[in-house]
């Protein structure tokens, strides 16, 4: 598979450059210099080569190709504000309060005693938290709009209790907080008039009146985290649940939710046909529709890496007739590196982009284990594609957060279809105009199945060990990453031997 990706190869020297780069403190000019130079070089050697198909001149082009891609990786993550070497705070705090606009990122959180907002300072290409011990002050931020306004920053300290979300704010260029009153605020805002802000308003005002149509059952704030990722309206218990059974991953917009309503855009668009001028409209018909999807989960981040592999599997096909799956992940994963090298270091992006290595590369292992009943065979799927995927994800997952759930093949059995179902008859109400008939069949089988989801996960997390945490002593964290890594390189090592006899 690996040599029939050669975009694989280039997306490896690239986030390579980056890893380099990031780990020394070497001027971007010499990076800059280097990689125009390679460049230069390639077109002269390509430009030479009257003769083709000379190996020698093959292989030197290639090692300047391969050289350029490398430096620039790292050339790029050099001139980024959230390079290694560049994760300090840019605000100049001699005065105080220090004038700022800041624009909105995410929705308030509330807690028992404050509510706090993520906002961004596009000068300093800096975040900052802001506090209020008003929880009405942030009511009516909405991400996109604008505050102008003078704070008194403070900043984030190292705690050994809360050292691992340091360092996320730390990755993300927060390094100071502030409180403010809901007066300041007020006098402060600025709604912004783009359509994503309003786009941002429509959906919020969708989610509080489905909410208040439904009582705010439990239930509605589970399938707006299914469908949406926005787990802002949760219950912390119910968050709990899902995260001690090993499914929380369901309440984040990812390839898997977005692949399901690309299965169900496929089944409705098949009537097309495979004629060119068909094609065109079904691809066309298909990205809007994605991008759409896209949209509806607030372009989060997850959403976006998503949608862009789902695009890249779109177009390959479009041009093709078919695609190499490790061509269009490794596409995907170059295109947003390009444009956000720090992408690479965001947790998020290492876990999406391994569980899809997982599938590709481990998942093969189980390729002789075939049943003659197709129900069989799904479940069989569903079990090794979650295996797979858990095993992949592992070592980044015990390194960041220290916990492994051990019961996750139990809750994926269960909620994958579940969660496939709620997808895609929340994507056929869609296209059916929420007419009344179909609304109201629909939302009472969504009802159910989210239900028995809450109900389900509490149990499976309540279970003896349901969470297990391994890092607490490094030998027993050492030996268990070592484990890991062996069983990976292991099942790669089968799976291509079997990818290959077949």
């Amino acid at each position: 598979m690996v040599s029939k990706s050669p975009v694989f190869f280039y997306s490896a020297l690239y986030l390579s450059g980056i890893v380099f780069s990031n780990c020394n403190d070497i001027p971007a000019s010499l990076f800059h210099h280097s990689t125009l130079f390679f460049l230069f070089l390639s077109f002269v050697i390509y430009k030479l080569d009257k003769r083709k198909g000379l190996v020698t001149t093959n292989i030197l082009l290639g090692f300047c190709l391969f050289m350029t891609t490398f430096l620039a990786g790292a050339w790029n993550i050099n001139n980024s504000a959230f390079a290694n070497k560049n994760l300090k705070s840019f605000i100049n705090q001699q005065e105080s309060p220090v004038n700022l606009q800041l624009v909105i990122k995410q929705k308030a959180k509330t807690s028992n005693k404050t509510s706090s907002i993520l906002v961004y300072s596009k000068k300093h290409k800096e975040h900052i938290i802001l506090y209020s011990y008003h929880k009405e002050a942030f009511e009516k931020l909405i991400p996109g709009d604008i505050l102008d306004i003078g704070l008194k920053l403070n900043k984030t300290t190292p705690s050994k209790d809360y050292l691992g979300y340091y360092q996320y704010l730390e990755s993300i260029r927060c390094f100071n907080y502030s409180f403010v009153t809901a007066s300041e605020i007020e006098k402060s805002y600025t709604p912004n008039s783009s359509w994503i802000r309003t786009m941002n308003a429509k959906r919020e005002l969708l989610f509080e009146s489905f909410r208040e149509k439904n009582d705010h059952n439990e239930w509605c704030d589970i399938l707006i985290a299914i469908t949406s990722g926005d787990k802002s309206y949760l219950e912390r218990e119910t968050v709990m649940a899902f995260k001690s059974s090993g499914s929380l991953h369901l309440m984040a917009v990812s390839g898997l939710h977005v692949g399901f309503v690309y299965a169900v855009v496929l089944r409705l668009l098949f009537i097309f046909g495979k004629k060119k001028p068909m094609k065109i409209i079904k691809s066309i018909i298909t990205l809007t529709l994605i991008w759409s999807y896209c949209a509806f989960s607030g372009f989060s981040d997850s959403s976006m890496r998503a949608s862009i592999m789902i695009s890249f599997f779109v177009l390959s096909w479009f041009f093709s007739g078919s695609y190499i799956s490790l061509n269009a992940l490794c596409a995907s994963a170059l295109f947003i590196s390009v444009l956000k090298p720090h992408a690479l270091y965001g947790t998020g992006f290492q876990l999406s982009y391994c569980a899809m290595l997982a599938i590709l590369f481990i998942n093969p292992y189980f390729a002789p284990l075939e049943f003659k009943s197709t129900i069989l065979n799904y479940f069989k799927n569903i079990i090794t594609i979650s295996f797979s995927c858990q095993l992949g994800t592992s070592i980044i997952s015990l390194t960041t957060f220290g916990e492994f759930p051990l019961y996750f093949l139990l809750a994926n059995i269960i909620f994958i279809p579940a969660t496939a179902i709620i997808i895609m008859l929340c994507s056929l109400l869609f296209l059916t105009g929420f007419h009344p008939v179909t609304t109201n069949a629909i939302m009472k089988i969504v009802q159910f199945l989210t239900n028995n989801m809450f109900s389900i996960a509490q149990r499976i997390g309540s279970l003896p060990g349901s969470l297990v945490k391994i890092g607490e002593n490094p030998t027993e964290k050492f030996l268990t990453l070592l484990l890991l890594c062996c069983m990976i390189v292991y099942m790669v090592y089968r799976g291509n031997k079997n990818t290959n006899k077949l």
